[in-house]
């Protein structure tokens, strides 16, 4: 599952004033084998990417994703039932 956190009055861009969004995440799980993890990723321009890992995004997926106030636009690509459940 994966969607994207907006700000209450995102900045908007283009002809079409498309919306950016202010960060993106990513769950991935297998109930069966008992595995879960979470990424987060912030929509900074000024991002140092030298040395990024994937692990240096890596959030709780219990306590960092429940945390996204709950007035934040997050739109799930995939999956709005399992995306209800973790919201």
């Amino acid at each position: 599952v994966n969607g994207v956190i907006y700000d209450p009055n995102p900045l908007r861009i283009g002809d079409n004033s498309l919306a950016v969004p202010k960060a993106f995440w990513k769950m991935i799980s297998n109930e069966a084998e008992g595995y879960k993890e979470c990424f987060l990723y912030q929509n900074d321009l000024n991002a140092i990417t030298v040395g990024d890992t994937l692990e240096s995004h890596l959030v709780d997926c219990y306590t960092d994703l429940d945390n996204i106030p709950k007035s934040t636009k997050v739109i799930p690509s995939l999956v709005p039932i399992i995306f209800a459940i973790l919201f």
